[in-house]
């Protein structure tokens, strides 16, 4: 398409819609590969937070079209970047005032694991310390967490299937991880969840939002809270039943 048949597109498209229509159709919506959020399979994305996005999109009346990238460059679009929408983030106190919030997608609580027969008590950050090394992915909350915790021996990897096999390849004595995640990335890299075992340290609390771009309305995040309500009111309990179970 021209330049100027593109303008005369958008003009015409601008006409025709209402205000909110518009301004959402500009929305370019982004999210990154994480078992069972969202992925490629077999060239089809797929996902429970996809297919939640996928039918709030549908819901509002908009084209579901989304961009998968990695979750750091999804972070500095929405951040940086006028009309973005990136998801599934955690809404931690430093990410807070950064972007505008609809959520929660599902929650993912975020517990310290490690392998099966490793005699190390984990109940502390204290006890986390005393370890070789604490697997994190990098950029996500639970490196923000325990940088901010102070823990000096977090070793970041650039997906959770890599931090997951910093564990397996006892690079690392523990890692911290998502529960709904978890299973989904061992399954991703060949590895039984019989394997590993969950330290009675919880992290912290952990719902993943949708995050947008600080430009784009309140008008417009209200109506995606209220298009996401309503498709999880319908089909939560199918989803987290295809992808949770």
């Amino acid at each position: 398409m021209t330049a100027i048949r593109r303008s005369l597109f958008l003009f015409l498209l601008a006409l025709w819609l209402p205000r909110h229509a518009w301004a959402e159709a500009e929305l370019i919506v982004l999210t990154d590969n994480r078992h069972p959020l969202a992925w490629i399979e077999k060239g089809k994305p797929r996902g429970i937070a996809y297919d939640l996005v996928v039918a709030t999109m549908k819901e509002l009346g908009l084209t579901p079209t989304i961009e998968f990238v990695s979750f750091m460059r999804g972070m500095k679009m929405a951040q940086h970047h006028d009309n973005y929408v990136f998801f599934s983030v955690t809404r931690t106190p430093d990410r807070s005032d950064k972007f505008k919030w609809a959520g929660p997608l599902l929650q993912n609580d975020i517990y310290v694991y490690k392998l099966k027969g490793n005699p190390a008590q984990i109940r502390s950050l204290a006890d986390l310390e005393k370890l070789g090394g604490v697997g994190v992915p990098k950029g996500m909350s639970q490196d923000t967490y325990l940088t901010n915790g102070g823990l000096h021996n977090i070793m970041r990897s650039d997906t959770l299937a890599n931090t997951l096999r910093s564990l397996v390849n006892k690079r690392v004595d523990a890692i911290a991880m998502g529960q709904a995640t978890l299973p989904s990335t061992a399954k991703e890299i060949g590895l039984e969840m019989a394997q590993l075992e969950e330290t009675p340290l919880m992290l912290y609390e952990n719902p993943l939002h949708i995050a947008f771009s600080k430009n784009v309305s309140d008008e417009t995040v209200q109506r995606w809270q209220k298009a996401l309500d309503k498709v999880k009111q319908e089909k939560y309990k199918q989803l987290i039943n295809t992808y949770l179970r």
